[in-house]
């Protein structure tokens, strides 16, 4: 995705239900440095877990490597999030402040990549019809579309068009899916930001995705019918292409 920003992310340490929630997220924008792969990439962070685990810390991480994004500018995006405001700044706190002393007594190096942009953003979970943790894939496809509101359309109106629209997805049968929509928070320094959000959809499994697909002309048919296309266009603007990335989940520490 852009340099400014670049889950799928099951957060079902939070809830199994499909009740909307808010969390905060942070994305690091990252490439490998000379002679590392991937795989030391991931057993730096698993190692941070492990610190979590004593300080006793809220927070889990993922990473989206690019499938389909021409434009990207990094080979990997470190994704964490927390449940709340309070843990965000706990863990940071932590981080800042004790983290390096104990990496040095634990022999702990970050010398697999190096990372640019920093942002954090609010994270509003909007519509969840989960797959059971043991037909997951380890590795998942997620879609990231830039978009914009209608002058007369806002967020919270939006998140109630989602609600209907997973009821609707229920009814119908729909593939087993999420969408996360994510608001400004830190780390922008633009002003005139040229979209109001970003919205990710995210699958459980490839075969999720597969049958999406396949029931696209008749799912686009149902929420026509119920008007459900037009509410929420009532509230959106405009979108951009996705770029789609692989959700590749590392470890959580969240109650």
């Amino acid at each position: 995705m852009r340099a400014i920003l670049l889950l799928f992310f099951s957060l079902s340490v939070w809830s199994e239900t499909s009740d909307q929630y808010v969390a905060r997220s942070e994305f690091m924008f990252c490439n490998l440095n000379d002679g590392n792969t991937y795989q030391d990439v991931v057993a730096e962070q698993l190692n941070y877990e492990k610190f979590l685990i004593e300080k006793g810390l809220q927070y889990n991480r993922a990473n989206l490597l690019p499938i389909w994004d021409n434009d990207a500018e990094h080979d990997y995006i470190m994704w964490g999030n927390w449940p709340n405001g309070e843990e965000q700044y706990k863990e940071w706190g932590a981080y800042l402040n004790e983290y390096p002393e104990w990496a040095a007594q634990n022999g702990v190096s970050s010398t697999a990549g190096t990372c640019g942009n920093y942002i954090s953003m609010i994270n509003h979970a909007v519509f969840h019809i989960r797959t059971p943790v043991e037909e997951r894939d380890d590795r998942s496809f997620t879609d990231w579309r830039y978009c914009k509101l209608k002058s007369t359309g806002n967020l919270s109106d939006l998140k109630k068009v989602f609600a209907e629209i997973e009821q609707a997805a229920r009814d119908f049968g729909s593939e087993e899916y999420g969408i996360h929509l994510f608001t400004p928070y830190r780390g922008f320094q633009d002003a005139d930001l040229d979209w109001d959000f970003i919205m990710m959809h995210h699958w459980y499994s490839a075969s999720e995705r597969s049958k999406g697909v396949a029931q696209w002309p008749e799912w686009r048919d149902h929420l026509e019918e119920k008007g459900l296309i037009e509410k929420r266009n009532e509230q959106i603007g405009s979108c951009s292409g996705a770029d789609t990335y692989q959700h590749d989940w590392v470890f959580s520490t969240i109650e």
